[in-house]
């Protein structure tokens, strides 16, 4: 693992997610919606302005507005007479069933029926849990000195949603010199598909870096496979005020195979290790 800066280099984080209490994903407008109406499928073509254009069928244009769980659709196709309202009701995976209703002669008032697959909903929640591991024991890059030696580890959870709350603890066994230990109370948190970006305080730590400071906490699961195999998720501490003070916890941890790890793979079982899951609730 590396310690940006050159500071540490150690460890890393496993994030799998617990649930408490319920939560509710939501549906967006922007993006692509695929309907069917008496056998007849097109995709709409949605912009978070609600102009929408569609490909397939009558390559029409129209206005789309999202209302709680109703999707409204105004559609203009090249031919008024096939004028129409599509309206549909979505259920919690954005997919949903409703009618066709022509608007203009000679077909107005006719109905169909018709049914919706949307864009996967947004997490009104993901809740995180993360442990993880290194073990360094020679000094190669990104180290540059014997106290950057021990193994440091991580663990801690937390919800993120419109109140989020989390916490965790940093304790690093030094093999030369000073350990470290860090505790922190996760404050705020944005999620961007698998990546989640957290606010955190101190809450103490040693050495140095005083109560109260504010950093940032960044975890990624991907499905993406590193050279070695394993995963490309990631933990991050940045964005620190008051370097040099807390610089020894400007970290972070992946599962790229390292020489200064003993041993020098990375992954479970491997001297350093990351393992994100970020879970929708």
């Amino acid at each position: 693992m590396t310690f940006i800066l050159g500071v540490i280099a150690v460890f890393v984080a496993l994030l799998s997610a617990s649930t408490s209490g319920a939560a509710t994903s939501d549906c967006h407008l922007k993006g692509d919606w695929r309907q069917t109406t008496a056998g007849q499928s097109s995709v709409w073509h949605i912009s978070s302005d609600g102009q929408a254009t569609e490909s397939g069928l009558g390559a029409a244009h129209g206005t789309a507005t999202l209302s709680g769980d109703v999707l409204t659709i105004q559609s203009f196709p090249s031919d008024p007479t096939f004028d129409g309202i599509y309206k549909w009701t979505l259920g919690p995976d954005c997919q949903g069933s409703g009618t066709l209703t022509f608007t203009n002669a000679p077909r107005a008032g006719q109905t169909l029926p018709s049914t919706v697959t949307g864009p996967p909903p947004t997490a009104s929640m993901v809740l995180l849990r993360f442990v993880g591991y290194a073990n360094d024991t020679r000094v190669a890059p990104p180290l540059v000195g014997r106290w950057q030696l021990g193994v440091v580890r991580i663990h801690g959870m937390a919800s993120v949603s419109g109140k989020t709350s989390g916490s965790f603890t940093i304790t690093f066994n030094a093999s030369h010199g000073q350990g470290a230990t860090l505790t922190g109370t996760i404050i705020g948190g944005v999620v961007d598909g698998t990546k989640v970006t957290m606010r955190f305080r101190v809450v103490q730590a040693h050495p140095k870096c005083t109560a109260g400071t504010i950093a940032t906490l960044t975890a990624v699961s991907s499905s993406t496979k590193l050279s070695n195999g394993q995963s490309a998720d990631s933990v991050i501490l940045s964005g620190w005020p008051n370097l040099p003070d807390c610089a020894t916890f400007v970290m972070g941890w992946t599962n790229q195979d390292e020489q200064a790890t003993t041993p020098t793979r990375g992954g479970p079982g491997g001297g350093e290790w990351a393992s994100v899951t970020v879970t929708p609730q």
